[in-house]
């Protein structure tokens, strides 16, 4: 799943050259009204497991929660493991001002280590209380600038929470009760189920770039023989109409960029939902425009290899009238405009 998590979500939080403060947001940055409450919240002590598995009862909820913390450049996460798979909270900081959240994370400094055998990315244990934010599905209320104003970006942002909106859940940390340093070789929870995610969005990565670049010679090692491409108008194409399609695009493409995506799997299929934006080349200028694609990938029980077997495209709420192109991808933006 790409920069941050997409392709890899590594690729996120190990990014080269990174400091650890400075890339995690503190609420106190963007205009908010000041809470007012008329008695101490109560704080509620779960794990991240529990968060996960029910975070309708805790969104927009405090809650104390031990768990290791990473940063890198594209901000912090908290995370442990859960039933054989690794999830993350997005972390950002409750804090009136910068020089709060500033005295707020000193606390970090005695124990947290950078993991050389990973990049340059520091961890380090942590027992936080903060306010816990489920699925955007769930309705407000949401972190401190988590919804920008322009329609792409809320589009794209409204998934998720973090770097490129990767992550279904979100922590505002206000005070660290407690730290421990994290040794070197402790490992990062690389289960079996992991590892699997990471192999099928690795190869949705490459789908992604090789639509982009009509690279349809790695297209046709990717697709399985029986793939086929439902775009948004409902119209279906086979391996080798797509390709040929792929040869010849109605509309010149700058660009074809992932977002938000989300991995699933049962037994030997994988699924991938996401958003992707086709920035165009017009007469006007450039817009970039964004469509859900779901890929559905299968693993061969002979070379236990992966391969696409389908990918549906659909449009977007809001979207008037759409226009056909070789990879199928919307070519409308939100008002309408060609």
């Amino acid at each position: 799943m790409r920069d941050g998590r997409y392709p890899l979500l590594r690729a996120a939080l190990l990014a080269a050259a990174v400091t650890f403060l400075p890339g995690i947001p503190c609420a106190g940055q963007a205009a908010r009204p000041a809470r007012t409450d008329k008695a101490p919240e109560r704080v509620q002590t779960v794990s991240i497991c529990e968060l996960v598995r029910r975070p309708r009862l805790y969104h927009g909820k405090l809650v104390r929660v031990s768990a290791m913390e990473t940063s890198g450049y594209h901000g912090g996460l908290l995370f442990g493991v859960c039933g054989g798979k690794t999830e993350y909270l997005s972390l950002s900081y409750d804090c009136p001002d910068q020089a709060a959240c500033a005295k707020v994370q000193s606390v970090l400094a005695r124990d947290l280590r950078p993991d050389t055998k990973y990049g340059v990315a520091y961890r380090v244990g942590v027992l936080v209380v903060g306010r816990f934010y489920g699925p955007k599905s769930l309705g407000g209320p949401y972190p401190s600038g988590s919804f920008p104003s322009d329609f792409t970006a809320v589009t794209v942002m409204g998934c998720g929470y973090g770097h490129m909106a990767s992550f279904d859940y979100a922590i505002e940390v206000r005070e660290y009760e407690r730290t421990w340093p994290v040794p070197a070789g402790v490992p990062w929870g690389d289960t079996r189920e992991d590892k699997i995610a990471r192999e099928v969005e690795a190869l949705d990565n490459e789908w992604q770039l090789a639509v982009r670049d009509a690279r349809t010679d790695q297209l046709g090692r990717i697709l399985a023989d029986e793939y086929t491409l439902t775009d948004q108008h409902g119209a279906v194409r086979d391996k080798a109409r797509f390709l040929s399609d792929l040869k010849k695009p109605g509309e010149p493409m700058l660009d074809f960029i992932p977002r938000c995506e989300r991995f699933r799997r049962s037994g030997r299929v994988g699924v991938i939902n996401g958003l992707l934006t086709n920035e165009l080349s017009i007469e006007e200028g450039e817009e970039e425009l964004v469509v859900r694609y779901r890929n559905v990938y299968e693993r061969s029980p002979r070379t236990r290899g992966w391969r696409l077997v389908s990918t549906r495209l659909s449009a977007l709420p809001g979207t008037k009238r759409a226009g056909r192109s070789a990879t199928g991808v919307v070519s409308v933006d939100e008002r309408g405009r060609r």
